[in-house]
């Protein structure tokens, strides 16, 4: 089964903060949401089933601040196969969507393991979607990994949106 650490789905106007979460497939989900703080948390998870491993997952949000947080150790087991892979922050959106205006900023993202697809952070959700001026600044991203040749492994991965700001990182 997935698991999350905390789901926020459908409101606006939330702060999480300082807290430690680990031993989930997800550690947080954030979507359909304004104005959400995460900050200063500390997130590792383990999937070691069919799916794919997330610390923060940010869906069909706008004005987000994903902010000093820590998130290592994100593995996606052998059980997953190479069809599924880890993921430190994902901002994006899976449907026809407002996803704009969010800051991934100083944040450190590190040991992230997949036999599929690893990205530290991803922004992006497709040309469709009204998904523009999102911000990834200052962020530190070490030991990307996918033990698989023909599959993905980027500390950043931008896609599909436009006016996204990449700096300093």
């Amino acid at each position: 089964d997935v698991t999350s650490g905390i789901i926020i789905d459908g409101y606006n106007d939330i702060t999480i903060r300082n807290c430690n979460i680990s031993n989930f497939s997800i550690g947080m989900q954030v979507a359909n949401a304004n104005n959400t703080q995460i900050i200063d948390n500390n997130i590792s998870v383990h999937s070691n089933i069919a799916v794919d491993a997330y610390g923060i997952i940010s869906d069909s949000t706008s004005d987000t601040n994903i902010s000093n947080n820590i998130l290592s150790d994100i593995y996606c087991e052998s059980n997953c196969g190479d069809s599924n892979g880890a993921y430190g922050i994902w901002v994006g959106s899976n449907g026809a969507s407002n996803n704009h205006n969010n800051l991934i900023a100083d944040n450190t993202v590190e040991r992230i393991i997949s036999a599929g697809n690893v990205w530290g952070i991803y922004v992006g959700g497709g040309f469709d979607y009204n998904n523009t001026n999102n911000t990834v600044s200052g962020n530190v991203i070490n030991n990307i990994t996918s033990n698989i040749d023909d599959k993905f492994a980027a500390g950043i991965l931008q896609s599909g949106s436009p006016n996204i700001v990449i700096v300093d990182n």
